[in-house]
């Protein structure tokens, strides 16, 4: 439907501008005022708007600005009141006024009108806090979206709120990585490239050592408490340190001689994902930082709309890396497994990836040489190919 009101919208903007055109001797100033135009709604928008709301409420005064234009200009080819009204509604099209109207109201209705919660925006998005279940219940939790996609749960409940749910519980590809290694190892070295809520922080003992890659500030100061929602990263005994940038960029100027046991990478349950991070050359850079024989890179796969294990199994491939895939399905009955979840768990050594797959599931570790890999799905910081994962995911 959004799709559709922004089709009927530029239908009508560029056919009011094709209709304005002028003749030739006054073409260079009507482009340039179109221009014009068009970088000052987009200064607007990227640097203006997000000082002024907290919410994409442009958008749907961009919208509402459209309809009264609409109206505007019905008002002017009329020769009459009824003409305009007539024209308003039939010649120029019943479905945009029933499309533009309806999305006007719900988008109120949900948004606008919607003051629950905590929100906030910065040039990375609006970050939304939202309070689920009842107080006193094991299923009342703190929520954070980054959009519409769920990027973090705390249950509030004193017994249950180090626990870690939502994509990183117990049974999930991470949580059986940090369970295998942390019986094996004394003392771990982990990097996380997205720093959520700080959930993982739950698996951290005081001898370890964990690195949080983030880019939002945002992200950041709810993760430290900021307002109280989270308290993840304060319960934790590990040592924590926060990198603010890129998470690649970040991981490339770490001294050469840092290295990690378990290295996570969870930038890819939205809807748009950083491509840059998941090519041959990413994944080369992460697997030259795990420490040897038995670290682990472990990828959050799960997504809405690609499928990026076809991506996961050709650049394990092409750098000879054994693969396992986890993926596991929330138990309703279970408070502390509320999302669902696909992992890519990538290693140099085999060994380490059976050891965190139960004795009925170790087949499904892979050695380079048995991966069924599609050059296709290669991804290199100069080719990627969004429409086959998303054509892989529909099927």
């Amino acid at each position: 439907l959004v799709f559709l009101l922004f089709f009927i919208i530029s239908w009508f903007c560029h056919g009011e501008l094709y209709r304005m055109r002028p003749g030739s001797e006054g073409m260079q100033f009507f482009y340039v005022i179109l221009a014009a135009g068009g970088a000052g709604g987009g200064f607007f928008v990227s640097v203006i708007a997000p000082h002024l709301f907290d919410r994409y409420y442009e958008y749907y005064l961009g919208v509402g600005l459209a309809w009264l234009l609409y109206g505007a200009v019905s008002y002017r080819s009329a020769v009459s009141v009824v003409a305009f009204f007539k024209s308003l509604f039939w010649n120029r099209s019943v479905v945009s006024f029933l499309c533009i109207a309806a999305l006007l109201l719900f988008g109120f209705n949900k948004q606008v009108f919607n003051t629950a919660g905590f929100y906030n925006r910065n040039f990375y998005g609006v970050i939304r806090i939202s309070e689920s279940g009842m107080p006193g219940r094991a299923d009342h939790a703190h929520k954070m979206y980054n959009g519409i996609t769920l990027h973090g749960v705390q249950l509030l409940n004193p017994e249950l709120r180090r626990e870690p749910v939502s994509y990183y519980g117990k049974a999930s590809g991470v949580g059986r990585v940090f369970s295998a290694l942390k019986e094996r190892y004394a003392n771990l070295t982990v990097g996380i490239v997205g720093l959520g809520v700080g959930t993982l922080a739950t698996y951290g003992r005081s001898t370890d050592d964990y690195y949080f890659f983030e880019i939002n500030p945002d992200v950041r100061d709810l993760a430290l408490g900021k307002g109280g929602y989270f308290s993840y990263i304060a319960d934790s005994p590990v040592q924590s340190t926060i990198i603010m940038g890129d998470g690649r960029l970040s991981i490339e100027s770490l001294e050469k001689s840092l290295n990690f046991d378990i290295l996570v990478l969870d930038a890819f349950s939205s809807d748009s994902i950083p491509v840059h991070m998941l090519t041959l050359e990413a994944i080369r850079e992460f697997a030259s930082r795990l420490k040897r024989p038995y670290g682990v890179l472990a990828i959050h796969i799960s997504n809405q709309h690609l499928s990026l294990q076809p991506v996961c199994a050709s650049i394990a491939q092409a750098l000879g890396l054994s693969m396992t895939v986890v993926s596991n399905t929330p138990d309703k009955s279970n408070t502390t497994e509320l999302s669902a979840s696909t992992w890519a768990l990538l290693a140099h050594d085999a060994d380490v990836l059976s050891m965190v797959m139960p004795a009925d599931e170790q087949s499904a570790v892979l050695l380079p040489q048995q991966i069924n890999a599609d050059e296709r799905f290669l991804w290199t910081d100069t080719f990627s190919n969004l429409y086959l994962s998303l054509l892989e995911r529909r099927h």
